[in-house]
């Protein structure tokens, strides 16, 4: 009798626990603090993937120091996701940078709170996305992309803050524009250098050649023109010995050069120089220093 008492009592008392821990919790949700404790979190986890963001630039910004160019990926962020790479080293090349590259901290596969980084095919610019769970543009890196769920997304990019580099080259519609943008400030710039040298800059390598040399090794394809152009652009859709590239050859004394360049679309009003062959899908055009269409040139080659 006296050990049933005993359990009763012990049964009593547990159920008179449960009920407290019960009550306290509907007084803690109707009063309010369990929202702000959850709110807290939220901008807790937020503030880490911004910090996660952060790092993963700066080790970017170190490759690009060393390497010339950002880490190639061949994965786009629309079927990104958990796994793919390496122990979970979703940007290629990366460890010595960044040992272990962080994760979001609700990261899930095949949904939207995932890290993505994605780069152009000549690695000159990359894309990261990211997601917040409060949309806070003064905290927040990068631009306001899009929402995702209950998530935020934001991207950031290496050349600017509208990630607008990353964007153009991206685009097909807008390439074949760029490559002719991107002819004439080199040609800006070779004029600059033939007005202080009274020549321009010498190339040993001819185009046929050029295009197997490695892509980290070629920043500067035209040289000693660094005082006279910030960065040298390649082609937006570049890729190693195909078609699409920038090429630069000169004379061997200097006297004039050629540098051919790629359009798909030969409609394009603004297309400069002549057209001289096609490569695959490309008609491939030059342009020269002395004369439009490249006369003294092929000349002075021929001869």
């Amino acid at each position: 009798m006296n050990i049933e008492y005993k359990i009763i009592r012990v049964i009593i008392i547990c159920v008179v626990i449960f009920c407290i821990i019960g009550l306290g919790i509907i007084v803690f949700e109707s009063s309010g603090v369990g929202n702000e404790l959850k709110w807290l979190l939220k901008i807790d986890k937020d503030a880490r993937r911004i910090s996660d963001i952060q790092n993963i630039q700066q080790a970017l910004d170190a490759y690009y120091a060393e390497n010339n160019i950002y880490p190639f990926s061949t994965i786009m962020c629309s079927s990104w996701k958990l796994g793919e790479g390496t122990e979970g080293m979703y940007i290629p090349d990366l460890k010595k940078y960044l040992p272990n590259q962080p994760h979001d901290p609700e990261e899930q596969p095949n949904s939207c709170p995932n890290y993505c980084y994605e780069s152009l095919p000549n690695g000159t610019d990359y894309r990261i996305h990211y997601n917040l769970k409060e949309k806070n543009e003064k905290e927040a890196i990068g631009y306001y992309n899009s929402e995702c769920n209950t998530f935020y997304t934001y991207t950031v990019c290496g050349k600017d803050a509208a990630c607008q580099n990353y964007q153009e080259r991206a685009s097909n519609k807008n390439a074949d524009k760029l490559r002719i943008t991107d002819i004439q400030k080199i040609q800006e710039a070779l004029e600059r250098y033939y007005t202080d040298n009274h020549q321009y800059p010498i190339a040993a390598a001819t185009c046929s050649s050029w295009t197997t040399i490695d892509r980290k090794k070629i920043k500067n394809y035209i040289p000693y023109l660094d005082t006279y152009i910030s960065e040298q652009p390649h082609d937006p859709e570049e890729r190693l010995n195909s078609c699409p590239n920038y090429c630069y050859i000169s004379l061997p004394d200097g006297s004039d050069y050629q540098l051919q360049y790629n359009v798909k679309n030969e409609e394009e009003e603004e297309i400069i120089g002549y057209r001289t062959v096609e490569c695959n899908r490309y008609a491939t055009y030059a342009v020269c220093g002395k004369d439009e269409k490249c006369t003294h040139y092929l000349e002075h080659v021929n001869k």
